[in-house]
């Protein structure tokens, strides 16, 4: 999984997919339709996510079906080299 992902690549590929995101003082909640839920502390854009944050982004989008382990680790392998490109 991709170690330099950051708070503003983790919104954008949640926008993308459909979710919602909702912010308040210490959090972000991002809510999907179909049920899936994210919760991540609000911090600076260009922070990154810790190791856990990252896996429970990846768990969730493959348990609710929007990729699979595969397709999950290269959107955030893709997502890391458009950063690290940039």
């Amino acid at each position: 999984m991709a170690e330099t992902l950051t708070y503003n690549e983790l919104s954008t590929l949640l926008d993308e997919l459909g979710f919602v995101a909702k912010h308040s003082k210490e959090a972000t909640v991002y809510r999907h339709r179909n049920g899936a839920l994210l919760l991540v502390p609000e911090d600076a854009p260009d922070a990154f996510l810790t190791p856990a944050q990252r896996l429970n982004v990846r768990d969730t989008l493959v348990r609710y079906g929007f990729l699979t382990a595969l397709q999950a680790e290269t959107q955030l392998n893709r997502t890391r080299s458009a950063h690290t490109a940039a």
